[in-house]
């Protein structure tokens, strides 16, 4: 086998489909960074278990399908990529996502990140939503009425309310998993256990 270290694509400009890794664990190529700034017609990008450690995407406008598993990435900027539709990033190191611009989201794969929050309002369409073992203590897919596929479970942190609309709540899906100590409800409290006292004494 010959494995790929580095790779430059800067006169390929027309490409439209990238796969240098694979979407399990096996053998692949191992490279840190990729650039990809010239390639703006790409439309699905593959590159999952090869070492990244970040990836610049701000110029892949194009992109509908992305495979990022398996990696070293601890941030993912997808805010320029308002055409994708399917997002894989499990196994990488990222607290957080911001999926503010991309409205067109079908499917999110982020098990394994060490993700505290997730904010998916403004993906209506989404079908699938993988968030297995994270650290998230909300959850609030109520403007998700598309959501078919929904693993949640396996949370270390207190995951204890998923905010969901009234039409889910009257009718979870099969597909829909939880741990036990969470519940589904309309509306979500999240309490805060630290506090700032700025004036007065506690007695």
């Amino acid at each position: 086998f010959l494995w790929v270290y580095s790779i430059d694509l800067s006169s390929n400009t027309n490409l439209t489909i990238l796969e240098l890794g694979n979407t399990g664990d096996g053998q692949t190529n191992k490279m840190t960074s990729i650039d990809l700034t010239n390639n703006v017609s790409l439309d699905r990008i593959t590159l999952g278990n090869i070492g990244l450690t970040s990836i610049d995407l701000s110029k892949n406008i194009n992109l509908t399908n992305l495979y990022l598993s398996g990696n070293q990435l601890t941030s993912l900027d997808v805010s320029n990529n308002s055409e994708l539709k399917s997002i894989y990033a499990s196994l990488n190191q990222i607290p957080s996502l911001d999926f503010t611009n991309n409205t067109k989201l079908l499917f999110l794969e982020l098990q394994v990140l060490g993700l505290t929050s997730l904010d998916v309002s403004n993906s209506p369409d989404l079908i699938s939503l993988y968030v297995r073992n994270n650290q998230l203590n909300s959850l609030d897919v109520s403007n998700n009425n598309k959501l078919t596929t929904l693993y949640a479970d396996i949370q270390t942190a207190n995951l204890s309310c998923i905010q969901v609309s009234t039409s889910q709540l009257a009718n979870i899906p099969s597909d829909w998993i939880k741990d036990e100590s969470a519940e589904y409800l309309t509306e979500c409290i999240v309490c805060r256990t630290d506090s700032n006292i700025s004036f007065g004494s506690l007695i």
